[in-house]
Protein backbone atom coordinates (compact mmCIF):
# COMPACT_ATOMS: atom_id res chain seq x y z
CA UNK A 1 0.00 0.00 0.00
CA UNK A 2 1.43 3.32 -1.04
CA UNK A 3 -0.14 6.51 0.22
CA UNK A 4 0.70 9.76 1.90
CA UNK A 5 -1.40 11.47 4.52
CA UNK A 6 -2.29 15.08 3.77
CA UNK A 7 0.09 17.75 5.03
CA UNK A 8 -2.66 20.34 4.88
CA UNK A 9 -6.36 20.65 4.25
CA UNK A 10 -7.19 21.95 0.78
CA UNK A 11 -9.30 25.12 0.84
CA UNK A 12 -12.29 24.77 -1.47
CA UNK A 13 -13.82 28.05 -0.25
CA UNK A 14 -12.81 30.26 2.68
CA UNK A 15 -14.93 28.11 5.03
CA UNK A 16 -14.83 24.70 3.35
CA UNK A 17 -11.71 22.52 3.43
CA UNK A 18 -11.05 19.00 2.18
CA UNK A 19 -8.89 16.15 3.56
CA UNK A 20 -7.63 14.42 0.42
CA UNK A 21 -5.22 11.54 1.02
CA UNK A 22 -2.78 10.98 -1.84
CA UNK A 23 -2.85 7.54 -3.38
CA UNK A 24 -5.07 5.16 -5.28
CA UNK A 25 -6.36 1.65 -4.85
CA UNK A 26 -5.86 1.91 -1.08
CA UNK A 27 -8.58 0.81 1.33
CA UNK A 28 -9.60 3.40 3.87
CA UNK A 29 -8.29 6.49 2.11
CA UNK A 30 -11.49 8.44 2.63
CA UNK A 31 -11.96 12.04 1.62
CA UNK A 32 -13.40 14.23 4.37
CA UNK A 33 -14.77 17.78 4.36
CA UNK A 34 -14.50 20.39 7.11
CA UNK A 35 -17.00 23.27 7.21
CA UNK A 36 -15.65 25.98 9.51
CA UNK A 37 -17.70 28.79 11.00
CA UNK A 38 -17.34 31.28 13.81
CA UNK A 39 -15.93 29.26 16.72
CA UNK A 40 -17.24 25.89 15.52
CA UNK A 41 -16.92 23.40 12.69
CA UNK A 42 -18.71 20.45 11.14
CA UNK A 43 -16.85 17.43 9.75
CA UNK A 44 -18.36 15.37 6.93
CA UNK A 45 -16.99 11.82 7.05
CA UNK A 46 -14.09 10.60 9.16
CA UNK A 47 -10.78 8.90 8.38
CA UNK A 48 -10.16 5.17 8.63
CA UNK A 49 -7.79 4.92 11.62
CA UNK A 50 -7.11 6.71 14.90
CA UNK A 51 -3.73 7.94 13.56
CA UNK A 52 -5.40 9.42 10.48
CA UNK A 53 -8.04 11.00 12.69
CA UNK A 54 -5.41 12.62 14.90
CA UNK A 55 -3.68 14.02 11.80
CA UNK A 56 -6.99 15.39 10.51
CA UNK A 57 -7.74 16.95 13.90
CA UNK A 58 -4.34 18.67 13.95
CA UNK A 59 -4.84 20.05 10.45
CA UNK A 60 -8.39 21.11 11.29
CA UNK A 61 -7.14 23.02 14.35
CA UNK A 62 -4.94 25.10 12.03
CA UNK A 63 -7.98 26.01 9.92
CA UNK A 64 -10.64 26.64 12.56
CA UNK A 65 -8.38 28.53 14.93
CA UNK A 66 -7.81 28.63 18.67
CA UNK A 67 -10.77 27.91 20.89
CA UNK A 68 -12.90 26.52 18.07
CA UNK A 69 -13.79 22.86 17.84
CA UNK A 70 -15.47 20.31 15.65
CA UNK A 71 -18.87 20.09 17.30
CA UNK A 72 -20.68 17.93 14.75
CA UNK A 73 -19.61 14.92 12.68
CA UNK A 74 -21.75 13.54 9.86
CA UNK A 75 -20.79 10.17 8.39
CA UNK A 76 -22.40 9.71 4.99
CA UNK A 77 -22.30 5.92 5.18
CA UNK A 78 -21.21 3.11 7.49
CA UNK A 79 -18.35 1.52 5.56
CA UNK A 80 -15.00 0.97 7.30
CA UNK A 81 -13.49 4.01 5.60
CA UNK A 82 -15.60 6.24 7.84
CA UNK A 83 -15.12 5.03 11.38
Amino acid sequence: MSFQLPRRLRALTPHVHAWLPDGHATWGMANCVLLAGEGAALLVDTPYTADMTRRLQALAAEVIGPGARIGTVVNTHGNGDHS
